[in-house]
């Protein structure tokens, strides 16, 4: 039996979402170095696409600006930052440098629910399906200009922010202030691979040759309590 034709409507287009993933921020942020505070907008666990480290786990978080520090804030780049995104790729598998980063953000996100104690030396799960809408403090410095195409597949070059270091949301100065943002732009896909995310300094920050030292000896860094960790017997978060 011959199937009907659907007659042609000029007023009516037939589009397909299905395969799309939820929007999860604004505009790829570059604003003024320096703290602000932010907001998870989306986590997914996904294969690294690309570079030596090719089809290993990684969390992709998408994090949107929802404050200044007061220092920044006479700047008016700062101010023009909030609801724009900051992206940041962890690594998830356990041979990767980028766990002592993961585990930071992790601690301080989860800051409340620890209370002040260290997911150091646990084995947990950590869901991220309940992520979104927790904040931490982040320091923000311009990352490496990378290139793209613009809509006229002209090559272009930009620099945008990222994550050099995380604290609880609670520490950020200016924090009972904060408002949610208002902004709620279309997003820039992130396609950048950090597979090996920025491996941040211990808490007493350094400079120039004193930071690649303390960058290279993160390893043995231990700034969590073990005994607060079986205490709290944490399982999962």
């Amino acid at each position: 039996m011959p199937t009907a034709t659907r007659k042609f409507d000029p007023n009516v287009v037939n589009l397909d979402f299905s395969d799309l993933r939820p929007r999860s921020g604004g505009p790829r942020a570059h604003v003024p170095e320096g703290d602000y505070l932010l907001e998870v907008t989306n986590a997914e666990h996904k294969p690294i696409a690309s570079g030596q480290n090719r089809g290993k786990p990684q969390i992709a978080w998408a994090f949107k600006i929802v404050a200044v520090d007061p220092s920044l804030a006479h700047i008016p780049e700062a101010r023009k930052g909030i609801g724009d995104s900051v992206y940041l790729n962890t690594s998830t598998y356990k041979e990767s440098k980028g766990l002592f980063f993961l585990r930071n953000l992790v601690d301080d996100l989860m800051a409340d629910k620890l209370k002040g104690a260290s997911t150091t030396g646990a084995k947990l799960e950590f869901r991220l399906d309940d992520k979104v809408g927790l904040r931490i403090g982040a320091t923000l410095v311009d990352g490496d200009p990378y290139t793209y195409n613009d809509n006229d597949g002209v090559e272009q070059s930009r620099v945008s922010s990222e994550i050099k270091f995380t604290y609880p949301a609670s520490k950020f100065r200016g924090a009972a202030d904060a408002a949610p943002a208002a902004q709620d732009d279309e997003e820039e896909e992130d396609t950048t691979d950090r597979s090996v995310p920025p491996t941040p300094a211990p808490k007493a920050k350094a400079n120039g040759a004193a930071a690649a030292q303390a960058a290279a000896e993160v390893v043995n860094e231990d700034d969590g309590d073990d005994e607060d960790v079986e205490a709290l017997d944490i399982q999962s978060l």
